[in-house]
């Protein structure tokens, strides 16, 4: 959810723990983030591990304990963010379960995948919440392959346990999410700093074409059209915010062009907004390196 950032990670991965099909991960990470009128920096690690079963199943388990503080950057913010100038201790403790059949994870032609991962803040440390987010997708390509229908949708839950929700621990939607709004572009904003402060529940989807017809296949380019939908709202600290619990639905329509070159798969795309509220920020125009979205 940032605007600008500095991270820092350092990890090891071991394909075969205990001589098994086993990956074993532990990653070291420092990061420094300015957004949404709020800096935050967080140190912490990450031990974890994942194995695969039968029918493209896998299981993965991680545990995380950071250490974070946040502080504002603006003198008109009105909102409460419920961590600001606070030091706090996070251990969590996250599984996921999915299931993953697609040709090309980071561009598919065809497959389906479905996920849902479970995490528990609260053992021991100063944050307490269970969060909850499911996500999946279906591809189907038509005409050889020329043209792939895709549908993907993605929601998520957080609440506290016994505690509000700070801001920076949020659901945050927009920008790649929900092409034609700005990155945190949608939802509750701060009525003084006109800043993101995140939700407790959000949802966001696609549909779109992808082709290659009527462009050459050896300059490596296809063409998009799409819709883009989503929503976040709800937060624990309404107070100095707009939209705090509007969860209308908003919507997004637009074209883009894909092209796989030399230096990685390059993404454009063009999409305007059909269905916005007034507090939100568009962007016509996004650019990325490396997966579609």
């Amino acid at each position: 959810m940032s605007d600008t950032d500095a991270n820092f990670r350092i990890g090891l991965t071991e394909p075969y723990l205990f001589g098994r099909a086993l990956a074993g991960t532990v990653d070291l990470f420092r990061a420094e983030s300015t957004a949404n009128s709020r800096s935050f920096d967080s140190t912490g690690i990450n031990i974890g591990t994942k194995f695969s079963a039968a029918k493209d199943v896998s299981h993965q388990v991680i545990y995380s304990l950071s250490e974070s503080e946040s502080k504002s950057t603006s003198t008109s913010a009105s909102s409460i963010s419920g961590e600001s100038g606070i030091t706090l201790l996070k251990s969590m403790m996250t599984y996921r379960l999915g299931q993953d059949t697609r040709d090309i994870r980071r561009d598919p032609s065809e497959g389906h995948f479905s996920e849902i991962t479970e995490s528990f803040a609260g053992i021991g440390g100063d944050v307490s919440f269970l969060r909850t987010e499911v996500a999946g997708g279906y591809y189907k390509p038509l005409l050889f392959k020329a043209v792939v229908l895709g549908v993907r949708a993605k929601a998520g839950h957080i609440s506290g346990i016994g505690e509000n929700v700070t801001q920076s621990n949020r659901l945050f939607l927009g920008g790649k999410s929900v092409r034609g709004f700005a990155g945190n572009g949608i939802g509750p904003r701060d009525t003084g700093s006109k800043s993101a402060v995140g939700g407790n529940n959000s949802y966001s989807g696609t549909l779109e074409v992808v082709s290659n017809l009527g462009v050459g296949k050896d300059i490596g380019l296809r063409w998009t059209v799409f819709s883009d939908f989503g929503s976040v709202w709800n937060t624990d600290y309404p107070s100095g915010v707009t939209g705090a619990d509007d969860a209308t639905m908003r919507r997004s329509i637009g074209f883009g062009v894909l092209w796989d070159t030399a230096v990685g798969p390059l993404s454009f795309y063009w999409a305007s907004p059909v269905s916005k509220m007034s507090h939100d920020e568009t962007k016509t125009f996004q650019f990325s390196i490396g997966t579609r979205l």
